[in-house]
């Protein structure tokens, strides 16, 4: 079985500062049936929601609106025996009389016979409520972040919180209750003056007001009337809309907010939002300031000499940490799936902390069009679009979610200083876009509550190295020439060779060469220089003999001059030189395993003064160690070695774990 009850109370209509005296008197009323109450509440006027009425003295009366209003009514049961445990019940009806001069609300309560005390604890509005705790005897609540006034001279009536209590009662009650309103919220008027002399252009129109004062989640205790923030909820600012508001000069707007006590020198920050900006003025105060429940803190704030905010325009990558472990970070990517871009990010080792103007080490490998977002200033706020799927982020419901759309989304974004900017959903104010680390569920999505603080690291302040060149260089008499292939972005080259000027090239240059070298062996390297966001890449190098004697070059092809294992074990002769090679297995390219050898032997008194072995490709060259004097180097695909004053003999073991694979082998003889 339900009880219906019907809770009332009669609200004094003067109220100091805005309530001078916050219990208010109580009226039983006695015509109502058996087990109802009755809770009256002062209404003034029945044309708008709950507001302030006009001033009266130094206080400010409450009305009440024809159309309907909603408490939450909590049960509190401490049973004689057992554990206590609360239940809350939203009023059902709303009707006023005496000419609107009182409200009742009903609720529909379940009836009980448990034997223990029951206490009531009413809330409103009933949208502000959370939950109830009885261990800590607090109701949760939140107070809106983001209000809308009905006009200059009242706050919101959803961010107005009131609490009335009727506590001690031996048994389910079945009849009035004894309850008196009190005020949870703090209220400011502020006067809002000379905005329009800070804006770059003077037509520009207000849509908000954000001052740094805390609203979001509270917890309200009660049995002391004392208030405390929930973390994971708790607002640092208001913005107050300015829809109903005529801002055209000086105006006022009301707020409300959790009470706030400012020392001297504490900042205050109040913003001013347009069309087309945000210009913010930050106050230390000179005399200290307080927002107490229940009361009206009036003050002026000239906005003449507020900043303009920077536009924040750009191309970022969206990073944030992991909350298990900080040394761990991740990119928000894009994801075609659904439409929806947060899903699984990707994970990047990083430092402990990132620096914002230097954190290409980290990240500069995903200055890619899936991880880059554009964030572009508009009128009102920002877009956020992925450069990859050109969709923009925003959020379709009330919901932990983040969604794609086609058409821009307008957001509001705030840069919060050390690189962490708020990116918040105009459409759902109390969602900003976060991160979340849910046992490798990791999304990037709009939450209500704190998630992780999103980094953006703008894709201009990263620095890239630019590729290596290929290079190719070889010696022709006592010249040296070096080519290479162009490099992307490269903005010229830098071409070095031992003992010789550094040549600083153009962008256009992919060849050069060095001249009237004496006899010797020389390192060339060419670096790909770069400009702006490239840097230098690292030096390709190669070593070349540069020889006067002349020589004849003997080639011995695989699969041409020999074509059997047989043949290259027991010896290849070619015009003065016979080649060896105690390869295990012939294929073509011949194949060279670890510690194989490859013998050269000169004929007739003639002496080898070069030797060049030819792999199949770059990865196949391998490494090789010579038996006597002379420069082993390495480039390409090709090993060369050089001795100027030339041997009759020379042998090479291959010296690398894995095949060589050779197509050819060229000696150099000389008389």
């Amino acid at each position: 079985m339900k009880k219906i009850y019907f809770i009332s109370a009669i609200a004094l209509a003067a109220l100091s500062a805005l309530v001078s005296c916050n219990k208010d008197v109580v009226e039983t009323n006695v015509d109502e049936p058996q087990n109802t109450v009755t809770l009256t509440v002062n209404a003034v006027s029945p044309d708008t929601k709950t507001v302030f009425g006009e001033k009266s003295g130094s206080g400010y009366p409450i009305t009440w609106a024809a159309e309907d209003e909603a408490i939450e009514l909590v049960e509190l049961l401490t049973p004689t025996s057992g554990t206590a445990s609360y239940k809350g019940y939203p009023s059902t009806g709303y009707t006023l009389s005496d000419a609107n001069a009182k409200a009742v609300f009903s609720a529909s309560v379940e009836a009980l016979s448990t034997e223990g005390t029951y206490d009531y604890h009413a809330l409103y509005p009933q949208s502000a409520y959370k939950s109830a705790n009885t261990d800590y005897k607090d109701l949760y609540a939140i107070i809106p972040d983001v209000q809308t006034p009905p006009s200059d001279a009242s706050p919101e009536a959803d961010a107005t919180l009131l609490y009335a209590g009727s506590t001690g009662h031996s048994a389910q009650p079945t009849s009035s209750l004894d309850m008196s309103f009190s005020h949870i919220t703090a209220y400011g008027k502020m006067t809002i003056k000379d905005a329009s002399d800070a804006f770059d252009d003077s037509s520009e129109t207000i849509s908000s007001v954000t001052i740094s004062v805390p609203a979001g989640g509270i917890y309200y205790y009660w049995e002391t009337g004392k208030i405390s923030a929930v973390s994971s909820t708790k607002k640092d600012a208001v913005t107050i809309k300015t829809d109903n508001l005529d801002t055209s000069g000086d105006f006022v707007v009301w707020f409300a907010c959790a009470p706030y006590s400012l020392a001297i020198e504490d900042k205050l920050t109040v913003s001013v939002t347009t069309d087309a900006n945000t210009y913010t003025r930050v106050i230390s105060m000179t005399k200290a300031m307080s927002f107490e429940s229940g009361k009206v803190s009036k003050f002026t704030v000239d906005m003449s000499s507020a900043s303009a905010a920077s536009d924040l325009s750009g191309d970022y990558l969206i990073v944030s940490t992991d909350a298990t472990n900080a040394s761990y970070w991740y990119v928000m990517p894009y994801q075609v799936s659904s439409n929806v871009y947060p899903g699984t990010s990707t994970e990047v080792a990083a430092s402990t902390s990132i620096d914002v103007s230097d954190a290409s080490t980290n990240f500069s490998g995903f200055c890619s069009s899936p991880y880059v977002w554009t964030l572009a200033k508009v009128s009102g706020g920002y877009t956020l679009k992925n450069a990859y799927t050109n969709k923009y982020a925003t959020v379709n419901s009330d919901s932990n979610r983040g969604e794609a759309s086609d058409s821009p989304v307008t957001l509001t974004v705030a840069d919060a200083g050390s690189g962490v900017f708020t990116v918040t959903s105009q459409a759902y104010t109390s969602r900003s876009l976060q991160f979340n680390y849910n046992s490798g569920n990791t999304r990037f999505a709009f939450y209500a509550t704190a998630q992780k603080s999103l980094y953006f690291i703008p894709v201009s302040s990263f620095t890239y190295a630019l590729a290596t060149p290929t290079i190719t260089a070889s010696s022709t008499g006592s010249t040296i020439t070096v080519s290479w292939d162009a490099v992307d972005n490269a903005s010229g080259y830098t071409v070095t060779c031992t003992g010789e000027t550094d040549k600083n090239l153009g962008s256009g240059v992919t060849s050069t060469t060095f001249e009237s070298l004496s006899d010797g062996t020389y390192t060339v390297t060419v670096t790909a220089v770069g400009s702006g966001s490239y840097s230098n890449s690292i030096p390709a190098s190669s070593t070349v003999v540069v020889s006067s004697v002349a020589g004849t070059d003997v080639e011995f092809v695989v699969g041409t001059d020999f074509s059997t294992q047989a043949a290259i074990n027991a010896g290849v002769t070619k015009d003065n030189i016979t080649l060896t090679c105690n390869t295990t297995a012939y294929y073509s390219p011949l194949r060279i395993y670890n510690n194989n050898t490859v013998k050269f032997t000169a004929l007739n008194s003639k002496k080898i003064i070069k030797v060049v072995i030819t792999g199949s490709s770059d990865s196949y060259i391998k490494t090789w160690s010579a038996s006597d004097s002379g420069t082993c180097t390495i480039s390409g695909s090709t090993m060369t070695w050089t001795n100027n004053s030339g041997l009759s003999e020379i042998t090479f073991t291959m010296t690398a774990s894995a095949q060589a694979r050779v197509t050819k082998f060229t000696a150099t003889y000389i008389d």
